[in-house]
């Protein structure tokens, strides 16, 4: 598993490498035979291209602990990081941890949080010093299990790492920023991360999430975490799998924020005195009429696209033409 995130730019950047490799694992039936030869491998490597190598084997927790931070703590804004773990790893709760050799101390997956390096949280640190470009390598088994998962190995329980493609992509926004994550291929399981790391840690002003493979189910972990803030000023979610009743919901609880920017492939049944810019997606033409009943006294951009242009209804909504709801500031842009 690689990844590659980078932050900001600098002509003079150092090229710096913490390898760590575990093979006597103190469980028995866990203890491996190539991971020190490859981080003594690619440490070779890196040093031809003077690249500054720390290497670590057979490491137990405390030392993996103490190693990772003493060499975040050396990273300059604008270096090149590589960080490279070979040796077990699994998953617990939709994170990733790298095993220390002693696993022994580690029968159950509540333990993972103390007794082994949550891989995310690691790379977060890395990412925290701005380096000009982060490589992060981990070369781990596929299948590890605790002790007590053994009786439960034919209920499919989690082994093997789970996809950080959330992880990294968030890495490289700051507190405060506006972040992109349309087109990352981002499901519902991605949505209890970017609830505490976008919208809660970064305190994110706008957010992208366009494009994706979200569905109801991330819209109501989305929803959960926006009850309680204040900061989030617009939200694209357009081209996901989210049903009428998920938008509904996300809505109802936007509906008394301080949202400026929406963005949806429904139609959005909320009332807003603060919505400024809207972006949906309908069926017919008729299905944007709801938007003159003045429901949103400040809005000025509408982007709509329009499936079918026909108007389809036997019989339309009544709209008073004289109450004026757009004025000559405002547009509605159609889009079909």
């Amino acid at each position: 598993m690689a990844y590659v995130t980078s932050s900001i730019s600098k002509s003079t950047s150092e090229k710096k490498a913490l390898l760590i490799g575990n093979n006597a694992y103190k469980r028995e039936n866990t203890q491996l035979q190539c991971c020190i030869n490859d981080a003594t491998d690619l440490c070779k490597k890196l040093r031809t291209i003077q690249f500054q190598v720390t290497v670590g084997s057979d490491l137990t927790h405390e030392q993996m602990d103490r190693m990772i931070d003493d060499f975040t703590i050396k990273i300059n804004p604008g270096d090149l990081v590589v960080f490279f773990f070979s040796g077990h790893g699994t998953q617990w709760n939709d994170q990733n941890f790298l095993m220390p050799v002693d696993n022994d101390r580690i029968n159950e997956r509540k333990y993972l949080k103390h007794g082994a390096i949550n891989a995310q949280a690691t790379l977060e640190k890395i990412m925290d010093r701005c380096p000009l470009a982060a490589i992060f390598l981990l070369d781990c088994c596929r299948k590890y299990y605790m002790r007590n998962d053994a009786a439960v190995r034919s209920l499919n329980t989690p082994s093997g790492l789970s996809s950080m493609q959330a992880v990294v992509a968030i890495a490289q926004y700051r507190v405060g920023s506006n972040v992109d994550l349309s087109q990352h291929e981002l499901i519902d399981q991605d949505m209890e991360i970017i609830a505490k790391e976008v919208v809660i840690k970064k305190r994110c002003i706008q957010l992208w999430l366009g494009s994706n493979s979200i569905t109801s189910d991330g819209a109501l972990i989305l929803a959960d975490v926006l009850k309680n803030n204040h900061i989030l000023e617009k939200l694209d979610l357009h081209n996901n799998r989210i049903s009428d009743d998920g938008v509904r919901f996300l809505v109802k609880t936007l509906s008394d924020r301080n949202i400026e920017g929406l963005s949806f492939d429904r139609q959005i049944p909320m009332f807003s005195s603060t919505l400024i810019e809207l972006h949906i997606k309908v069926q017919r033409f008729d299905d944007i009429l709801y938007l003159l009943d003045g429901r949103f006294n400040k809005l000025c951009i509408v982007y709509v696209d329009v499936i079918n242009i026909a108007c389809t209804r036997t019989s339309l909504p009544i709209i008073n033409n004289k109450v004026g709801y757009f004025t000559r500031k405002q547009q509605l842009l159609l889009i079909y």
